[in-house]
């Protein structure tokens, strides 16, 4: 294979120390060592990569270290039932060319990086299926390096990081989430806070120039200057002082009026006497009862003209403007209710043409959907017979799959007493029934037929589906472990 940074490999000499040996000397290494040692093996990996190969057996026995700490890796895959247990991920051990890519070789960089800091086997993928992170022994492991490992040896090649730069962005993303904790230079600006108060006491200065604005009103004073006697006198009773004075005021009125109708009547009746004898006007002051009595007539009978005409000039004012008052009514009552006619019509318009759209849409979507149905029918039919290597949905086993490899070691029965890997390939049915049992990972003849017939003894699992949701068969492949 070859070096990181793009220098050729060397031979292995007695200056190359196989990465597996430190570890067996020196122990599991601190964090800072590790990642030293794991930013190289991911500039080898990259470089790999990137000329369009894959290593398939990333290990720490096939790691090289020389004396300047290049990193070169060896031994790359090329026997089919060659693996590493605890650092080969599924889709190589099933040799399933089409499910590897640079995600495989990622997982045997995990499971190196989990070696280096722990010096302890990793574990193996049927481990992690059933007990999922209780799987690994991460006693002085920090956070980070817990998640990271957790990641990049996931059985599941999807969730694992893509690429080696999807790697550097996971630990760009997993160290910025500890950066909050470097936050606390912000309180050394809270004192700052209260020096600034002091300022505040001043804003008040500017309020005393509001006195100054009522200063102009002194300008009316000069008006109850003439009256300023008043107020000593009885300032409570004020209001019925003036109201007293205005009752006072009328009264004088009336009387003028009616003193001057007195006069007038006197006037007129001396004008109509005037052609009688002297004797007569002589003998009006005998008279004067009577004539005080005509005169009060008189003045009652002025008062009366006076008010008729008054109540005569009053009611037909009363009488026109009722008129055009009742016009006006009439006329906005009509507006108003041409007005709210208008509305309602407006509003029934608009349900109606909210309500022809809705069925409108209704009738869309249905239509719509009847096509999908349509396609997906068409589709169904054209794959009914096609079993997929990976499903959208994938087949998975009716207790949840932490429970497969329960079942597993309940049944299995170790026939020669060796320790090893069977791994065992099937068929998922469309109805959830298992069948095309084959051994795809042998151990011995004895442990592969023991494997057959666990695996033949499972219960149907949940069949996979494809994007539409319709069942579909698949392909589903299981380690046994010996």
């Amino acid at each position: 294979m070859t070096q990181n940074n793009g220098i050729p490999p060397t031979a292995q000499g007695a200056n190359n120390e196989l990465l597996s040996e430190m570890i067996r000397l020196g122990g599991a290494m601190s964090e800072s060592q590790a990642m030293d040692y794991f930013v190289r093996l991911l500039d080898a990996l990259q470089f790999v990569h990137s000329s369009g190969k894959l290593h398939l057996n990333v290990a720490p026995s096939n790691v090289a270290v020389d004396s300047n700490g290049m990193i070169e890796l060896i031994n790359s895959r090329e026997n089919e039932n060659s693996y590493n247990p605890g650092y080969t991920p599924m889709e190589v051990m099933t040799t399933n060319a089409a499910a590897q890519g640079p995600w495989s070789d990622i997982y045997g960089a995990g499971a190196t990086l989990y070696n280096m800091l722990t010096g302890k086997q990793p574990p193996e993928t049927d481990d992690i299926i059933s007990a999922g992170n209780n799987a690994f022994d991460f006693a002085g492991v920090s956070g980070l390096m817990q998640q990271l490992i957790s990641k990049m040896m996931s059985p599941s090649r999807k969730q694992r990081p893509q690429s080696v730069s999807d790697v550097w962005e996971m630990i760009s993303n997993l160290a910025e989430d500890k950066q909050p904790d470097s936050a606390p230079p912000a309180p050394v600006f809270v004192p700052d806070v209260p020096q600034s108060t002091p300022a505040e006491p001043e804003l008040p200065q500017p309020a005393p120039v509001m006195p100054d604005v009522p200063q102009p009103a002194p300008a009316p004073q000069p008006i109850p200057a003439a009256a300023p006697a008043m107020p000593p006198q009885k300032p409570a009773s004020g209001d019925n002082g003036k109201k007293k004075s205005g009752s006072r005021t009328g009264l004088y009125i009336l009387c003028g009026v009616l003193l001057i109708a007195a006069i007038a009547g006197a006037a007129v009746m001396l004008w109509q006497n005037s052609g009688k004898t002297t004797d007569k006007i002589e003998n009006t002051t005998d008279a004067s009862p009577s004539t005080n009595t005509d005169n009060s007539a008189l003045a009652t009978n002025t008062d009366t003209a006076i008010n008729t005409d008054f109540e005569a000039n009053e009611e037909p004012a009363k009488e026109e403007t009722v008129e055009p008052t009742n016009n006006v009514r009439q006329n906005n009552d009509a507006a108003a209710k041409e007005a709210q006619k208008k509305e309602v019509q407006k509003k029934a318009k608009a349900e109606a043409d909210k309500k022809a759209k809705a069925e409108a849409e209704k009738k869309r979507k249905a239509d719509e959907r009847q096509k999908q149905i349509a396609e997906q029918k068409k589709k169904q039919q054209q794959n009914s017979n096609t079993v997929l290597e990976v499903a959208p949905v994938m087949p998975s086993y009716p207790d949840g799959e932490n429970k497969i490899m329960d079942f597993i070691n309940r049944n299995k029965k170790n026939p020669t007493g060796e320790t090893g890997f069977v791994v065992v390939k099937f068929v998922v049915n469309k109805n959830g029934s298992l069948s095309n049992f084959k051994v795809v990972k042998s151990m011995s003849p004895q442990h592969d037929q023991e494997a057959l017939r666990v695996c033949k003894m499972l219960p149907n699992f949940k069949p996979g589906r494809d994007e539409y949701g319709n069942p579909v068969s698949v392909y589903r492949a299981l380690p046994i472990r010996f």
